[in-house]
């Protein structure tokens, strides 16, 4: 199957898992999304920009279950010689969204000692350090601080394990494993709205799918007049990554959700309110606050709120 082919098939079902799996829609269908995923993944037949995607997706699925299986297939996929070292990166960051149990510390304790990619052993890293219930982690980065190429960042990593101790650590409630995102819907201006978000926060934008890329259907016709609107994208605003896209039909501007952005660079702020001010609505001026050095709210151009908050 050939890129463009592959791409034109699969953009709308990704773009459209990715909203199921961050909604946390019903968690069979899910399951079953995460399954066509993994398969595509996996299979080495697919174009590798496919495959990637379709990972990339998986690293937002969430799951009440262990999926043994399908970690098992991951660890295979990430053992096996010779894939590409972005799809290794990305079944990585998909393990870690999943539950960790002895098989993925000891495949990441293998990949930090003997792999030469420098990204891979990140990712593999940022698996462990992050999976703080599990004293098989801060056994494998003990083991660790003893090497001459590892033991620093080994360390630094044990360091900022709350958790890391001798016995076992009690399982994280489920509550605790809830990611709260954002969705945003604009009225046929998203590519212009991501454009100003990516200026005023320096952000990263992808994964752009356009209505024009979905599959042909003749039940479902795309008119010429928003082929061009997005379907899905993403914007990466710091440690946050925001979905957006056009509604099919008009959005109401709501008044009941922000998005917060809080940091401790008063320029930073100070820039993005200039920016996303303009021809917007402000609701509270950037001002001292009992809480906050600075603190505002406002709504922008494309009906999105805003609220800023600059720490003490």
């Amino acid at each position: 199957m050939d890129t463009k082919t592959a791409m034109y098939k699969f953009s709308s079902f990704i773009g459209e898992t990715k909203v199921s799996f961050v909604m946390g829609f019903d968690q069979k269908h899910n399951d079953e999304l995460a399954e066509v995923l993994l398969g595509i993944v996996v299979d080495d037949t697919y174009d590798l920009a496919v495959r990637i995607e379709s990972a990339e997706a998986l690293g937002l699925y969430r799951s009440n279950n262990d999926d043994y299986s399908l970690r098992k297939k991951l660890c295979q996929l990430i053992l096996k010689q010779g894939e590409d070292e972005k799809l290794i990166v990305c079944a990585l960051d998909a393990l870690a969204s999943m539950h960790v149990g002895e098989l993925e510390i000891k495949l990441c304790q293998q990949l930090i000692v003997s792999n030469k990619s420098v990204l891979i052993q990140a990712a593999a890293f940022n698996l462990i350090k992050h999976n703080k219930k599990l004293e098989e982690a801060n056994q494998a980065l003990r083991e660790l601080c003893a090497d001459s190429n590892f033991g620093d960042a080994a360390k630094k990593a044990l360091a900022e394990n709350p958790d890391a101790k001798n016995q076992e650590q009690p399982a994280v409630s489920s509550s605790a494993k809830i990611e709260v995102g954002h969705y945003l819907l604009f009225n046929g201006n998203c590519s212009e709205a991501l454009q100003t978000y990516q200026e005023a926060f320096d952000a990263v934008v992808c994964n752009i799918k356009k209505y024009g890329d979905m599959p042909a259907d003749p039940q479902y016709p795309v008119s010429e007049e928003i082929k061009d609107r997005v379907l899905n994208a993403s914007i990466k605003i710091g440690n946050t990554t925001l979905l957006c896209a056009d509604a099919s039909e008009e959005a109401t501007v709501g008044e009941t959700m922000y998005v917060t952005i809080t940091c401790a660079d008063e320029a930073y702020v100070e820039k993005a309110w200039e920016i996303l001010a303009q021809n917007g609505e402000v609701y509270m001026e950037l001002q001292e606050t009992f809480f906050a050095r600075v603190h505002g709210s406002l709504r922008d151009q494309y009906g999105i709120n805003w609220m800023f908050t600059v720490t003490k």
